[in-house]
């Protein structure tokens, strides 16, 4: 419990830096851990076509341009970002964690299946199961998965409601926003969008390329 409470201490720590830093660490065992353990579990291909980020960019078929590839990519990215992410900020939980922290953790969880079993929608790469490795930073996910992180974090003192009590008798008062600099919210969703438009960008080009 002592343990928890200073991970809560950091997550919610005024400072963007120290909440950065710390949901990251975070992101990382939680993606390794479902990485590994979809490896070596579950079938090769078990989420293909069957994420929100597959449904969103609406099939298995390459754009006919890296111009669209790249639109298509990075708008995804970003309506996940906007609604899993920052939407949810506007609520914490009974700990003052916001609940966007929960949906981002959920959604590398996820990326960390699709990773162990090789169920990204177009194939640029081999076609079984991927094993762990630091070779997966030659890639462009994992820092599509930062940029989630530092938008989560940005956007800390957005929270509008706090659930208080225990389900099913809980409720979630209006609280006052907590705001901090709001230069820090924005250089930080500006820096956020600026890596994902980057990183769409390099994973465009890699799908253009592979299915030439």
């Amino acid at each position: 419990m002592v343990l928890i409470g200073r991970l809560v201490d950091r997550l919610t720590d005024s400072r963007l830096t120290i909440r950065c830093v710390t949901l990251l660490a975070v992101a990382v065992v939680v993606f390794v851990f479902s990485w590994s353990l979809a490896y070596l579990l579950l079938p090769v291909g078990l989420l293909r076509g069957r994420t929100g980020g597959a449904v969103l960019a609406g099939g298995d078929q390459a754009a006919s341009s890296f111009t669209v590839e790249l639109v298509r990519i990075f708008a995804v990215n970003f309506a996940l970002v906007a609604v899993v992410v920052v939407a949810a900020n506007l609520l914490r939980t009974r700990r003052g964690v916001p609940l966007g922290y929960w949906s981002a953790l959920m959604m590398i969880a996820v990326a960390g299946i699709v990773t162990g079993t090789n169920s990204f929608s177009i194939q640029v790469g081999p076609s079984h199961k991927l094993a762990p490795s630091v070779e997966l930073l030659g890639n462009p996910g994992p820092y599509e998965l930062a940029a989630y992180v530092l938008a989560t974090t940005a956007t800390y003192g957005i929270s509008r409601w706090q659930l208080v009590g225990r389900w099913p008798h809980s409720t979630a008062p209006r609280i006052a926003p907590a705001l901090g600099p709001v230069r820090h919210i924005v250089l930080g969703l500006a820096a956020a969008t600026a890596l994902l438009l980057a990183m769409a960008a390099w994973e465009a080009h890699r799908i253009i390329v592979a299915v030439r």
